[in-house]
């Protein structure tokens, strides 16, 4: 049997001994007791008062072996192929920087919480959230925890690394209008509430006079092809794709009857049928500038500001306002 109070020979309590009546990683209690000002105060308060009753002695050498760190950064994203660019940016960063870098997915509508949660608990260094912002115990759990992170979020209020649209929404605004177009459709995802690229288009284009109201493809399915708008400004360039399919099935050319414009300039849009006029979002940059913003945090000097600017790439899925016949 183990005597927790010993501390001589194989029965000498162990920083795992520690950690598991702590409920909490080897990691961790490294940091509680060498650097707390990087835990909560209550985690902090919780290992000191374990390693008082055990009688934990850490071992000098064993802890000047062995790193606080764990040296990985999460990257928790919404949509691993819309931010692919962005991600393999801050990725290569990194790793080149020596850090172990770790991917994961999150539902938007479910949010990032749990697959946050999952990096924290295992103690990681940094986190890159792409797609979303921390809200609720995860936004708590990171701010307890004094973990550095940095947002990728396009137009977000919680964005550290910002994506400035006017330029291209404005563009965009002055080419509809000189098409002739009078009424658009913003299109998010269903329950969406317009953020991002829509919600800066619908802004823009409602102040230059083009009627713009926010859908989602299923309830534009819905509805009958006279109804439909000249003009359909899309999220990203896969849903795009999905409208112009949508169109096709139900007998509604594109551009003849609707003009359709994504946002990304994924590699594809340059090659469907029409070619699609999209915002090219210079998503590598970012992921750059995310990495390098991080790596920042850990060398203790101040990050850079970075806003970013995306602009319009026009191409065939755009045409005059002919409207339905």
């Amino acid at each position: 049997m183990r005597h927790p109070g010993r501390s001589d020979g194989a029965d000498r309590v162990t920083i795992e001994d520690v950690a598991a009546a702590a409920g909490v990683s080897t990691a961790s209690v490294s940091r509680a007791l060498a650097r707390p000002d990087r835990v909560s105060a209550a985690l902090a308060a919780r290992v000191r008062a374990v390693v008082g009753a055990m009688g934990y002695v850490p071992n000098p050498a064993a802890r000047s072996l062995s790193s606080l760190h764990s040296r990985e950064v999460a990257i928790v994203v919404s949509d691993l192929s819309a931010y692919a660019a962005a991600i393999d940016a801050a990725a290569g960063r990194l790793r080149q920087a020596g850090w172990t870098v770790s991917i994961a997915g999150f539902d938007r509508e479910a949010g990032p919480g749990p697959a946050l949660q999952a990096a924290i608990e295992r103690d990681v260094e940094g986190v890159l959230l792409v797609g979303g912002a921390p809200s609720g115990p995860a936004a708590s759990a990171l701010s307890e925890r004094r973990l550095p992170w940095v947002a990728l979020v396009a137009q977000g209020a919680e964005a550290e690394i910002g994506i400035d649209f006017a330029p291209a929404v404005r563009a965009l605004a002055h080419h509809l209008k000189s098409l002739g177009h009078r009424r658009a459709t913003c299109l998010v995802d269903k329950g969406g509430r317009g953020g991002g690229w829509p919600g800066s288009a619908a802004s823009v284009l409602g102040a230059s006079g083009i009627e713009t109201r926010f859908s989602c493809l299923p309830d534009l399915c819905t509805e009958p092809a006279p109804r439909w708008p000249t003009a359909i400004v899309c999220a990203d360039d896969l849903a795009a794709l999905q409208v112009v399919r949508a169109g096709e099935l139900r007998g509604i050319a594109v551009p003849e009857a609707v003009s359709v414009i994504g946002s990304g300039n994924q590699p594809f849009s340059a090659l469907t049928s029409p070619p699609l006029t999209t915002v090219d979002i210079p998503w590598r940059a970012a992921g750059e500038a995310a990495a390098a913003r991080l790596l920042a945090w850990h060398e203790q000097r101040p990050g850079q500001e970075a806003t970013l600017t995306a602009k319009l790439v026009v191409r065939r899925s755009c045409g005059p306002a002919r409207g339905f016949t």
